[in-house]
C-alpha cells in the first residue's frame, strides 16, 4: 500500500489554451461572488441542521437552504462525491456480501444527510476550489503574456 496523499480538490490543466484559462477565471470569479451572497445563509442552514434533531421544522428549513446554496454555487456534485467516498469507506469496513452493500448504502445516505443538513462545509470546499482555480488561471495568464 502506498502512502499517497489524496487531493480533495481538482487541479485545472490549461495546456496552452488562453481562452479556457479566461473561462476558468471568469467562472471562478462568478462562483466567488455567489458564495459571498449565500455565505450567511449557509451558516444559518447549518445551525438549523444541527437543531433538526430537536425539531422537524428546522430540518426542513435546513434542507431547503442547502438546496438553495447548492443550486447557487454547484455544491450538489461535491455532496454526491463526498457521500460516495463515505459509502466506499463504509463498504470496505465489512467486506462480507450482503452486509457490505447494506453498510455502503447506509453510509452513502448518512453522508448525504450530513451534507444536506450542514451546507457550510460544502460551501467552504467550493470556495477553496474556486480560489485555487482563480489563482492557477491568473498565474497561467500572467505567464502566457
Amino acid at each position: 500500500m502506498t502512502n499517497e496523499k489524496v487531493n480533495l480538490y481538482e487541479e485545472v490543466e490549461f495546456a496552452n489554451n488562453y481562452a479556457y484559462a479566461m473561462q476558468v477565471k471568469a467562472e471562478a470569479e462568478e462562483k466567488l461572488q455567489n458564495i459571498e451572497k449565500i455565505w450567511v445563509i449557509s451558516i444559518i442552514g447549518s445551525i438549523c441542521g444541527v437543531l433538526s434533531f430537536a425539531s422537524a421544522i428546522c430540518g426542513m428549513v435546513s434542507f431547503v437552504i442547502a438546496c438553495i446554496c447548492y443550486h447557487k454555487v454547484g455544491g450538489f456534485k461535491v455532496a454526491i462525491k463526498w457521500s460516495w467516498n463515505f459509502a466506499k469507506f463504509g463498504w470496505f469496513i465489512i467486506p462480507y456480501f450482503p452486509l457490505d452493500l447494506i453498510i455502503g448504502l447506509a453510509a452513502f445516505f448518512v453522508g448525504l444527510y450530513g451534507l444536506f443538513f450542514m451546507p457550510f462545509f460544502t460551501i467552504i470546499h467550493t470556495k477553496k476550489q474556486a480560489i485555487m482555480n482563480l489563482e492557477v488561471a491568473d498565474e497561467f495568464l500572467r505567464n502566457f503574456q
